[in-house]
């Protein structure tokens, strides 16, 4: 059973978290899983037909091991276009851009002189 888990990295460390996911989980995997396992399977063919089965399960081995493999591509596809996104086009984070940050500060700031000028002339007359 595949699960999700999530953890926080800088955003600038986002490429080399991904090169280390390729360096050691695809890379590792390729040489030591899927070669040996193919090179197993030959050797079992080459041996007679009393081998079949170990051919059958190191070939049901390399297909396991290929679909985690392409689970974790996937994940440094995504992790990766997601990156790209951002750097493309960072994210507000739901803050206005800074000319809208201006007109609603001067706006408050009228607001608020209104406020205290109404007040005092309140409070004076009343």
């Amino acid at each position: 059973m595949l699960v999700n888990i999530s953890y926080s990295i800088d955003f600038e460390e986002v490429p080399k978290v991904v090169r280390s996911f390729l360096q050691e989980d695809i890379r590792k995997n390729l040489e030591a899983g899927i070669v040996h396992g193919l090179e197993d399977s030959i050797a079992s063919l080459e041996c007679g037909e009393e081998n079949i089965g170990k051919a059958i399960k190191y070939i049901d081995e390399v297909r396991d091991l290929l679909v985690k493999l392409d689970v974790r591509l996937l994940d440094c596809s995504s992790i990766l276009r997601g990156y790209q996104k951002e750097l493309i086009s960072p994210a507000q984070g739901g803050q206005p851009n800074q000319h809208e940050d201006l007109s609603s500060l001067q706006e408050n700031i009228s607001k608020l002189r209104e406020e205290l000028s109404g007040g005092n002339n309140e409070t004076k007359s009343g």
